[in-house]
């Protein structure tokens, strides 16, 4: 698998123009040996001629295959960057609707906790006193302190 780097709009335009460019020579280049061999009949042997257009045809194939090797990937990693940005907003939606459901549910919780304190500020002091020496009454007193109450 190809990784893919992020490049800016300047690189990417840079690239193109380079691209561009060795395209451009190789044209010229190759369009000066058709001058030479048909203008001036050079006397440069046709088997020589015939490897130097292969040769200039492999160098724009490979060329053209590059071009658009680097524009496939540049459109894949574009769509990857699309794709985990349209998870990670999702992903974020998702939080902010569990932290809602959180918050809602601690106030509820928080609500009750207060309702139970005055209901057992209301007990006989008799009850009162058995509660405050319970095992149970530490951890009573520690979610009281944990919702902020009291």
């Amino acid at each position: 698998m190809v990784k893919v780097k992020k490049i800016s709009k300047k690189e990417q335009a840079s690239l193109i123009f380079k691209n561009l460019t060795i395209f451009f020579l190789i044209v010229i280049i190759g369009a000066l040996i058709y001058i030479m061999y048909i203008d001036y009949k050079t006397e440069c042997p046709s088997i020589l001629l015939y490897l130097i257009n292969i040769i200039f045809a492999m160098l724009l194939l490979i060329f053209i295959i590059a071009t658009v090797e680097n524009i496939k990937e540049t459109v894949k990693g574009k769509a990857k960057d699309k794709k985990k940005a349209d998870i990670l907003k999702k992903i974020k939606k998702e939080k902010e609707i569990i932290l809602k459901k959180k918050k809602k549910e601690d106030n509820d919780i928080k609500e009750l906790l207060k309702i139970i304190d005055e209901v057992l500020a209301k007990l006989p002091d008799k009850e009162k006193e058995e509660l405050v020496y319970s095992k149970d009454f530490e951890f009573y007193k520690s979610i009281l302190k944990k919702y902020k109450i009291k």
